[in-house]
Formats: C-alpha cells, structure tokens, sequence
C-alpha cells in the first residue's frame, strides 16, 4: 500500500472518530489520562528502602565507632565508595535525610509558596509548573517562596496559544513554554479560571514584569527517572514535577482523612483498570519510612493537609517516565554560603569552614556546595586522539566565540579573565557561562547561548573536549547554518544539546554514539538531511530525542529499540522518513510526538506522524512496513467510541 493511499483511509477513520467522540463531554484536570503511565524506577525503590535501613545502621555504627564502620567489608564499604558507583549512591542516601519535607527542612526560609486553587479549569500542569518554579528560585537565592508568583494564566493561554479552560496539555510543552518565555507575576496577570476563550480577556495584562526576585537568572528543567535523583532534586531545589492519576476514590478519601491524619498515606486501587483521569502535581517532600511522596497539590488549602497530601511511593502514575521533571534555576550571581571564617593555609590554599545549621545533613551540604561526598574515580589515560589538555577553559571558549563571529552579546569574554570569575578581584564570570566547584577548582559545566542571534557555523575545530566538566550545551533559537560538528562526540562528559530551531543542514554525525551520558538531545526545527544513523542505538543514556522539522529520509533504524532509557521522541515533518517506529518504544510507552503536519504531494492530509510517510509502530521488532496495521488499528478505535 502507497503512504498516500495510507494517508487517505487514516484520515477518513481519524475523521470518524473526531466526530463520533465530539458529542462525548470532556472532563479531567488538564493532563491527559494514560493507560501506558507506570513507575520508571521500580528497582530504584527497593534499592532506596534497602539504602534507607542499612544507612540507619550505618550510622549508628559510625557514631560508636567511626574506624569501625569504615573498616568494614575490607575497607571497601561506604566510606571508600568511589563515586558513580553504588556504594556511593548507599552513601547519598545514608547521609541524607529519610525524611524531609522542604517546607520545614529547608532551613530559615521555606521555598515552598503558598497552595493555589485552579477551580474548574484543567490548568494542573501551569500550576504544577509554576509551583516548581517558584519552589527551584527560592532554594537557589535562599528567599521564601511566598514572595514569589509566577502567573499561571499567563504560562496557560499566553500569548497567542489558542488553549482554552478545558483544553488539556502535556507537562513537557509546558516546560518548554517556562524556559523559553517570559513568565509574568500573578499580579501583572492574575488567574481568574476564565470560561471564555477570547484572547483579549484571557492575556489582559497589567504590566509586562516577571517576579522581581527571579529577574536575574534562567529556569531550566530536565527529565527525572530515578527515585534517588528525584529525591536529590527537592533536597536541592524544593520540588519536582510529575504525573499523578485520578481514581474515583481519591475525591472523597482527600476531602476527608488528610485532615483528621495528615500523616496518612493514599494507596491507589489495586486495580488494572487505567485511571479515568490525570493531573499534573509538585512533590515537595518524602518519607522512607513510611514510602511516600509529600504532593501540593491545586485544589485550594482547604483540601487535604492545608492542600498536601502524601501518596505511596511507586502508585498512581508517580514519576511515570516523560512526565517527570526537576526544574531548576540558574541565577546570574551565585549566592555564597555562610562560612564560619577562615581557616590556616595549608599547601597555598586557602580553606574555609562551613557552620552546619540544624537542618543540615552531610548529603545537603554537598549538594549546595556541588561536590560529591564519594572519592573521585581515577582519570583514564590519556587519549592520544584529544588535542592538548593544557589548553585552558578560557583558550577554549575565545575559540568558540572567535567562530561564532564575536556576537556583542559575550563582549566580557575576554582574554586574561577567568570564565568562572573572581571574586577576590572583583572579576564577574563570563555571561551565558555557569560554573560549579569540582574539588578546589571551579569549571565551566554549562553553556547557555539560545536565543541571543547567533550566526555563521558551528566550527569543527574548536577543542571543546577540553572543557571536561561540560554537561549542558544550550544554543536554542538563533540562525545557526552549516554541519553537526563531528568532534562533539568526543565531548564525552555531555548531558544535554539542545540546538533546536536554527538552520542548520548535513547529516547527523555517526560520531555522536560516544556521547554515553547524553540524556537530551534537540535538533527538531533544523534543515537536516540525510538518514538516521544505527550507530545512535549506543546511546544508552538518551531520554529525550527531538528530530521533528527537518528533511530526513529512509526509515528509523531497528537498532534504536535499545535506547533503554528513551521516554520522549519527535520525527514530524520529515518527508523522507517511512516505515514504522521501532516495536520495543510502543512496547515501553515512549512518547512520540505528533503533528497534522503539511499536504502531503498527492493533497492527502499528512496524519499520524504529520509530515512523514511513517504511520504506527513496527509489529515485530524486525518489522519494516505497517500501513495496513496502522488502519486497522484506527478503524477498532472507532468500533470502541461506537460501542
């Protein structure tokens, strides 16, 4: 069968559900219900509970007797862990603590800001969002949430998003929306739960400004798939945002119980049944003890516990995969932490010490601190292939910006600085450059140039492997053209590259299956040809891939069922792409982003994966065609609404 003769019988049984389901009213919360929606981490949990007990005894062993506990299993238990290995991860739990709530825990602010009320409107996911915000500002400029408000109304309907009070949205659109716009404070545009859909009552402003408070700085947000990092996020930024799944049951056990028991626990159903409904929620807090999220929740504070609520670990949707997310917040200074003074030189350096608060443990000092509390495991040799190590941050970034055509933009990068600044000669990092301490020495890990008109090419020959730190390249939304560098793959240290929405053009590089900790990788809005390379199925890391909008062709390679981790996909308009997606992503529940795409060039409206010849998912793992599948499969959903 021809795409195009696909596409005619998908858009007329697509048709036939449109109109069939019309009639059928529309309720919910605003997140749309999945019967896909599971845990991600689920050995992730009995791990933390085992972690959570044996760090209990560990440290009771360590406060008897420190060399003790430390000489255990031959030296090589806890107190040796070399970091990333799993006696590291025991180590961070066993020095954190097992309960922690960031409302109370925090220390002499709280950054949680107060419960909101969505009333009727399916705004749960700008809340959710809005609250995490708020939650990742406060943590980091060490201020009380209260005194920040970011506008759900505004991050909902504005500007120009054609959404109404009943329309339902996806968390990581959402995001998307936080970090690439500006929000505006509630008082510039407070929420009224509007009926109407008209954009001139929705998005009448009455200024123009984001809180005060978060003027000098970014937000950021990356996916979430362990309960263990999950944890770390609130530790450090106050919340994280996640899915939670509406039972019929829920209404009346929240509207009552929380408040003769705030300490008691929801369960779900234990039924197979999908849940009818879905909401987006903040988890501000956790119990090891008792195995259970602290949620705020966007029902008002008469709900519940002052509007809390807690829910069992691994129910519910809870941290399903593609719907949880740490947002954080990058401010443009970094404020110091309190140190008590200084203290003797020793070798050179200068050392301080830290007074510990009350509400500290040893796990939240290094996360403040961003160091990590296991020894650093050995550096590998040497790779012949790298160019010389001796080239400094500074050498390398003037590089980068000499490439890039000077923009005015990073004018205070400059030769004889140093790029994470000074403080002692009142030296200011560079702009667009954050950095973080690792050991005694500050490195750059992320650059963030989107969005700020860039132009020319994305030079080869820059070393940017030298920056052995880098985790995060950020170049969104300028006029970038030319090729993927193919020297970035030996950029191994990577966690995310997000290139999106420029006009770049070439192949993706067989090169870039090095790049093993690489968790997001956008690319969608580009110019780019050519086919998608097997060799990415090495990826292992990969939970986010975004290759829609560009000119593509050939098929998605089998091999890429192997992105283990993969919760999130976008191939839309790509003309040249066809066949099938792989078997195990339907079989894992990945999301693949769809769109009504452009005409097709026979006039057939381009459905399924807009723009694309690909209709549905492979029927076998090496399956290369499934056309007829695909209609088959829309005609039983019409036979399902019809009954």
């Amino acid at each position: 069968m021809s795409c195009g003769t696909a596409r005619l019988r998908l858009a007329f049984a697509a048709l036939l559900v449109v109109f069939l389901w019309a009639s059928h009213p529309v309720a919910g919360q605003g997140l749309p219900a999945s019967s896909k929606a599971r845990i991600s981490d689920t050995k992730g949990f009995g791990k933390l509970l085992r972690y959570t007990k044996d760090g209990a005894a560990f440290r009771a062993a360590y406060a008897a007797n420190p060399s003790k506990a430390c000489s255990a299993a031959g030296g090589k238990g806890l107190c040796a862990a070399a970091a990333g290995s799993e006696e590291a991860t025991a180590l961070l739990v066993a020095t954190s603590p097992a309960v922690y709530d960031a409302r109370n825990d925090a220390g002499d602010f709280n950054p949680i800001s107060p419960v909101k009320d969505q009333r009727p409107c399916q705004t749960s996911v700008a809340f959710a969002i809005t609250a995490a915000a708020e939650a990742a500002a406060a943590s980091a400029l060490q201020i009380n949430g209260s005194s920040i408000s970011l506008s759900q109304q505004d991050l909902q309907f504005c500007p120009g998003l054609q959404r109404g009070c009943y329309d339902n949205w996806e968390i990581w659109p959402a995001l998307e929306r936080l970090v690439n716009d500006t929000v505006v404070d509630s008082e510039c545009l407070p929420y009224t739960a509007p009926q109407s859909d008209d954009p001139a009552r929705l998005c009448n402003y009455r200024c123009r400004d984001p809180p005060r408070a978060i003027l000098q700085g970014k937000f950021r947000y990356s996916p979430l798939r362990e309960v263990i990092s999950a944890q770390k996020q609130i530790r450090r930024y106050g919340a994280f945002v996640t899915r939670f799944n509406l039972y019929e049951d829920f209404f009346e056990w929240v509207a009552k119980v929380p408040q003769k028991d705030p300490a008691a626990v929801y369960t779900c159903p234990k039924s197979s049944t999908p849940a009818p409904d879905a909401q987006a929620v903040a988890v501000v807090g956790y119990d090891n003890v008792k195995q259970a999220w602290i949620v705020k929740n966007s029902w008002g504070a008469a709900t519940g516990d002052r509007g809390f609520f807690r829910v069992k670990f691994g129910v519910c949707g809870m941290m399903a995969p593609g719907d949880t997310f740490g947002v954080f917040y990058l401010p443009d200074t970094l404020k110091t932490l309190e140190v008590a003074g200084a203290a003797p030189s020793r070798q050179g350096k200068k050392c301080y010490m830290y007074r510990a608060r009350k509400e500290d443990s040893l796990a939240k000092i290094a996360d403040r601190t961003v160091v990590s509390i296991a020894d650093p495991v050995p550096s590998p040799a040497a790779d012949p292939a790298v160019p010389d190590p001796s080239a400094t941050e500074a050498e390398v970034l003037l590089a980068f910006k000499s490439s890039l055509g000077d923009p005015p933009t990073l004018s205070n990068w400059k030769a004889g600085t140093p790029p994470c600044g000074n403080p002692s000669a009142k030296q200011q990092p560079w702009k667009q450059v954050y950095c973080s301490t690792f050991g005694s020495t500050q490195q750059v890990y992320i650059i963030d140039l989107s969005l700020i008109g860039l132009t020319g090419t994305l030079d080869d020959s820059v070393p940017l492997r030298n920056l052995s730190r880098l985790q995060a390249l950020w170049m969104s939304g300028n006029e970038l053209s030319g090729t993927l560098p193919k020297s970035w793959g030996s950029i191994r240290s990577l966690h995310e590259i997000k290139l999106d929405m420029n006009a770049l053009t070439g192949e993706l590089p067989m090169e870039w299956r090095d790049l093993r900790k690489l968790k997001n990788l956008f690319l969608n809005g580009n110019r780019l040809a050519g086919s998608a390379p097997p060799e990415w199925a090495e990826l292992a890391s990969l939970e986010y891939l975004l290759l829609g909008g560009n000119s593509l062709t050939g098929s998605i390679p089998a091999a890429w069922s192997s992105m283990a981790k993969l919760a999130h996909s976008s191939v839309y308009d790509n003309k040249g792409l066809f066949g099938c997606l792989p078997f195990d992503w339907n079989a894992r529940a990945v999301k693949v982003q769809l769109s009504s795409g452009p005409e097709a060039a026979d006039g057939t409206a381009g459905l399924s994966l807009g723009g694309t010849c690909i209709c549905g998912y492979c029927s076998a793992p090496d399956s290369s065609a499934c056309e007829a599948e695909a209609v088959g499969l829309l005609q039983a959903l019409v036979l399902l609404v019809v009954l």
